[in-house]
């Protein structure tokens, strides 16, 4: 597990996740925020799970009352934006 200082979040690749999940968020009772990167994925496929994440925690996400599939769609457009093209 590494701490990412500049974005106070601790990230961590984990074997234990589903196979159907890329990566989730998750916060300690001291409010500590974690992302967990499921161990399955590529490192390209770990790169955009891991921006995708970030963007849910810089959007204040995990704390809105929107729908989940909405929020899940706005992130993974944005995500799209910022991705490099593959050539």
């Amino acid at each position: 597990m590494e701490y990412d200082a500049k974005h106070d979040v601790f990230v961590s690749v984990c074997n234990e996740l589903p196979n159907r999940v890329k990566g989730l968020i998750t916060v300690d009772r001291d409010g500590n925020h974690f992302i967990l990167i499921n161990s399955r994925l590529s490192d390209e496929q770990k790169d955009e799970t891991l921006r995708h994440e970030m963007l849910h925690l810089a959007r204040n996400d995990l704390y809105s009352d929107g729908s989940a599939n909405e929020i899940e769609k706005e992130v993974d457009e944005m995500v799209r934006s910022i991705t490099p093209e593959k050539v």
